[in-house]
C-alpha cells in the first residue's frame, strides 16, 4: 500500500523539477554556443591520412587547440577517435581525441595520425569448425574404367608385361568394382587374377567392404584377400585458446589452420579475438591474411604437438576378417588417445591358426616420447618388450634409445643408443649398438650440413666386427624444378659412386637420369589424363608404362588419371588447361571444357587450391582456394565455374588503322574499358555481338561493333562499325 504524498511533498516536487529544468538550461545554451564557434571557424579541405595512408579529402574547422573533423572520415570501429558532435551546413563534425595527436599541415592542406589500437574496439569470435564453402558438392553417380600397361627388357633379354583393367561403379555411399591383371613374359605363361569389391560408406567416418583377391589392409605376404574389411574413425579436435589479429583499418581476416580453411570475416578497426579454434594435424601454423587499404599482409603462429599421440578421445580402429590366398585370415589394429599425453595402440592377427599381436603404450610432451610394448610371436625373436625413447637434452642435443627383448632368450637383446648434436648449422649424430643377428656390437658416425644456399654436403661411417663403411654425399638443389646427388662410398664390397638427377619442367612432368654399379638410366614421366612412363639403360633395360581412366558421369566421358584414392571428384571450373591442385599435390590441368577428373581419400576435408600466379592475364578469380567437407557420397561433382571470369585481349584501330593508343572503349551494357599504348584492353567473353563507342586520345570517337571471335576491331564514322578477323 502507497500513501499519497501531502501538499509539502507536492510543493517539494515543484521545485524539484523546477531546479532540473534550471539545471539544463545552462548545458544546452553551452552546447549551441559550441556549435556557434565551431561553425564561425574557418572551413579547410583536408587529405586525411591515418598510418599513412590517404581517405581522401574532408572538411576540417579548426577552434582553439581543437580540430574538428568531417565525421564521415572515420570509419567503422573509430567511433572513439572523435568526442563532441556539431553540424555546421548540414555536415556533421567530431572533435578528434586529442590522445590522437593529429598533426595538420595548412600548407599541403593534409591532416595526418596514427591508428590507435587501445581506442579501438575488441571483436571476439568463436570459432568451432572450419567454414566450408557453401557450394558444396553433390552426390554424382559414376562410372569409370582404369587401364594400365607396363611392358619391361630386362637386361637379360627377357620380355615381360602387366596390364590390368577395372571397372568401377559409385553412386551415393555405395562403391563396387571388378577387375582383372594379367601378367606374362618371353619365360612364363599368361597368369590372370580378378578381383571385385563393394564398399559401403556408412558416415564420413566409417565403412564397410567386402573383397576377393583385393589387398589386405593389415598383413603382408603372398595372396589376395578375400573376406570382409572395416574402418571406423573418430576424432577429438585439438584447439587453441586465443589468437589476436590487430586491425589498424577497417578489414577482412580470412583465417587458415594447419592449411585448412576456417573461415572469413569482416570487422571494423579494433582487435579481433578469435578462440577455440580447431588445430589441423600434429603441427602446423594459425596464419591469418588480412585484408585492408594498406593490402594484404599475413601474420601466423606455430603450433605442434608430439606426432606419435593422437588427441584425447581419438580413435581409428580397423578389422579384416577371411582368407589370405588359401589360409584363413582374421586382424584387428586399435589407436586410442587415453589423455592429451598418453596415446594406446594395439594390433592381433591370426592366420592358419597362428597368432601374433603387440600392445604399446606412448607418453610423449614436446621434448621427449617414450614407448614402451609387448609384442607376441614377433617374426624373429618370438614374445618380446621393446622400448624406444626419443628426447630433446638442450636446444641443440638429443638422444635416442630403442632395445627390443626377447622375454625367452635375453642374451638375443638387440638394441642401440644415438646422441645427436646441433653445431652452428652442421647437424651430428653418434651411435653405438648391438645386434647379435647381424653384426654383433657396432659404432656409426654422420654429419651435414649447408655449404651454400643450394649445395648440402654430408658424410657417414659405420665400424663393425665385419668391417668398415664409409660414405660421402653431394647435394645440390638450384632450384625447386632441379635436384641432383653424387655419392661416393667404400666398404667390404669395395668403392661405388653413384649419382643422380631429377628435373620438372612442369608440375606434370619429371625426367630423371641415374648412374649407378656402372649402368646409366634415364627416364622420363607425364602426369595427365594418361599418365607415361618411359625408361631406359645402358644395360639394356628399357620400361615402358601407360595408364590412365575413362569416366562417365554427368552425361559425358572424362579422360581421367587412374584413381589413387576411394573418392572420385569432378570439379567444373569452365576455364580450359588450369592447373588443380588439392592439399598441395598437383591433380592435374582442366580438360577443354573446364571440367577436371580425380581421386581423394575419404573421411578428409578436400582443400582445393589453384596457382593464381599461373593465371594468363585474361583469368581473373575471386577466391584461389576451396574448402569442401569430407564427401559422404563415392563421387562427387563440384561447380565452381561462378569463381572464375574470363576475358579476352582485344586490339582496336581507328579508322585508318593505327593502334587506339590510350583509348577507352564505352560499350552499350554502360561498362567502360581503357586501352594501353597499343591501343589493347581486356573484355569480357561473351557470345553476343557488342557495339559500343571508341574514345581517342584526341577527344574524337567513333562507332564499334565487335563480335564473338573478333580479336582485331576497327572503328568507323558510320554507327554501324567494322571489325576484322584475326590474322
Amino acid at each position: 500500500m502507497f500513501s499519497k504524498p501531502g501538499p509539502l511533498g507536492r510543493i517539494s516536487g515543484r521545485w524539484l523539477l523546477l531546479g532540473a529544468l534550471l539545471g539544463l538550461a545552462p548545458t544546452a545554451s553551452a552546447q549551441t554556443t559550441l556549435a556557434a564557434d565551431i561553425c564561425a571557424a574557418p572551413e579547410d579541405l583536408a587529405e586525411v591520412r591515418v598510418d599513412g595512408l590517404s581517405r581522401g579529402t574532408y572538411s576540417l574547422r579548426r577552434a582553439g587547440e581543437g580540430l574538428w573533423l568531417q565525421t564521415e572520415a572515420l570509419q567503422a570501429g573509430e567511433e572513439r577517435y572523435g568526442q563532441a558532435q556539431v553540424t555546421c551546413d548540414g555536415l556533421a563534425f567530431t572533435q578528434l581525441n586529442p590522445v590522437l595527436a593529429a598533426q595538420y599541415d595548412a600548407e599541403r592542406q593534409t591532416l595526418a595520425f596514427q591508428a590507435r589500437l587501445d581506442l579501438l574496439p575488441v571483436y571476439t569470435v568463436t570459432v568451432s569448425d572450419a567454414q566450408a564453402a557453401p557450394a558444396a558438392s553433390q552426390n554424382l553417380p559414376l562410372y569409370a574404367l582404369e587401364y594400365s600397361l607396363e611392358a619391361h627388357r630386362l637386361p637379360s633379354s627377357v620380355l615381360e608385361q602387366r596390364g590390368r583393367l577395372q571397372g568401377t561403379y559409385a553412386n551415393g555411399p555405395f562403391s563396387a568394382r571388378v577387375g582383372v591383371t594379367e601378367t606374362s613374359s618371353s619365360t612364363r605363361e599368361l597368369e590372370l587374377l580378378p578381383s571385385a569389391a563393394a564398399r559401403y560408406q556408412l558416415n564420413r567416418d566409417a565403412h564397410i567392404e567386402a573383397g576377393w583377391n583385393i589387398q589386405p589392409l593389415l598383413a603382408g605376404g603372398v595372396g589376395g584377400f578375400s573376406g570382409l574389411q572395416a574402418q571406423v574413425t573418430g576424432s577429438a579436435v585439438r584447439r587453441t585458446d586465443d589468437f589476436t589479429v590487430a586491425l589498424p583499418q577497417p578489414g577482412t581476416v580470412t583465417l587458415i589452420s594447419g592449411g585448412v580453411l576456417l573461415g572469413r570475416w569482416s570487422f571494423g578497426a579494433g582487435r579481433a579475438v578469435f578462440r577455440q579454434l580447431p588445430l589441423t594435424g600434429s603441427a602446423g601454423a594459425i596464419v591469418a591474411i588480412i585484408s585492408d587499404a594498406s593490402g594484404q599482409r599475413e601474420i601466423s603462429a606455430a603450433y605442434s604437438f608430439p606426432a606419435a599421440l593422437l588427441p584425447a578421445g581419438s580413435y581409428h580402429a580397423l578389422g579384416e576378417a577371411g582368407r589370405l590366398g588359401t589360409l584363413p585370415y582374421a586382424g584387428a589394429q586399435l589407436s586410442y588417445g587415453l589423455t592429451p599425453a598418453l596415446t594406446l595402440d594395439a594390433q592381433a592377427q591370426v592366420k592358419a591358426g597362428v597368432t601374433s599381436g603387440a600392445l604399446a603404450v606412448t607418453m610423449a610432451n614436446q621434448n621427449h616420447t617414450l614407448t614402451v610394448g609387448l609384442a607376441h610371436n614377433s617374426p624373429d625373436q618370438g614374445t618380446a618388450a621393446t622400448v624406444a625413447y626419443g628426447g630433446r637434452l638442450s636446444s641443440a642435443a638429443g638422444l635416442g634409445i630403442k632395445a627390443q627383448i626377447p622375454l625367452g632368450n635375453v642374451q638375443a637383446t638387440r638394441g642401440e643408443a644415438a646422441l645427436g648434436y646441433d653445431l652452428g648449422g652442421v647437424a651430428t649424430a653418434v651411435g653405438v649398438g648391438y645386434d647379435p643377428q647381424q653384426a654383433g656390437w657396432y659404432g656409426r658416425v654422420q654429419a651435414s650440413g649447408d655449404l651454400s644456399e643450394t649445395v648440402r654436403l654430408s658424410g657417414a661411417a659405420r665400424l663393425s666386427e665385419r668391417g668398415r663403411q664409409v660414405s660421402l654425399t653431394l647435394g645440390y638443389k638450384p632450384s625447386e624444378q632441379w635436384t641432383a646427388v653424387v655419392s661416393a662410398a667404400a666398404g667390404p664390397s669395395g668403392p661405388e659412386v653413384r649419382a643422380a638427377t631429377t628435373y620438372l619442367p612442369t608440375p606434370d612432368q619429371r625426367v630423371s637420369l641415374a648412374y649407378g654399379s656402372g649402368v646409366l638410366y634415364g627416364a622420363y614421366q607425364q602426369r595427365g589424363t594418361v599418365e607415361v612412363n618411359a625408361g631406359a639403360g645402358s644395360n639394356g633395360q628399357i620400361d615402358l608404362g601407360v595408364e590412365g581412366a575413362l569416366v562417365y558421369a554427368n552425361d559425358r566421358v572424362y579422360a581421367s588419371a587412374a584413381r589413387s584414392s576411394e573418392v572420385s571428384v569432378l570439379l567444373e571450373t569452365g576455364i580450359p588447361n588450369l592447373s588443380i591442385y588439392v592439399a598441395g599435390a598437383f591433380q592435374g590441368r582442366t580438360d577443354a571444357q573446364g571440367a577436371l577428373v580425380f581421386s581423394v581419400s575419404s573421411g578428409q576435408p578436400v582443400d582445393l587450391r589453384v596457382d593464381v600466379q599461373a593465371l594468363p592475364i585474361e583469368i581473373s578469380v575471386k577466391d584461389a582456394h576451396l574448402l569442401l567437407p569430407s564427401p559422404e557420397s563415392r563421387a562427387v561433382k563440384v561447380d565452381w565455374r561462378e569463381n572464375f571470369e574470363q576475358a579476352r585481349i582485344v586490339n582496336f584501330q581507328t579508322p585508318t588503322g593505327a593502334e587506339a593508343s590510350y583509348a577507352a572503349v564505352s560499350l552499350g551494357t554502360g561498362e567502360e574499358y581503357d586501352l594501353d599504348a597499343f591501343g589493347t584492353g581486356l573484355l569480357p567473353r561473351t557470345g553476343q555481338v557488342q557495339s559500343g563507342r571508341l574514345r581517342l586520345q584526341d577527344g574524337s570517337s567513333c562507332a564499334v561493333t565487335i563480335s564473338p571471335q573478333a580479336d582485331t576491331v576497327r572503328c568507323s564514322a558510320d554507327p554501324s562499325g567494322t571489325d576484322l578477323p584475326a590474322d
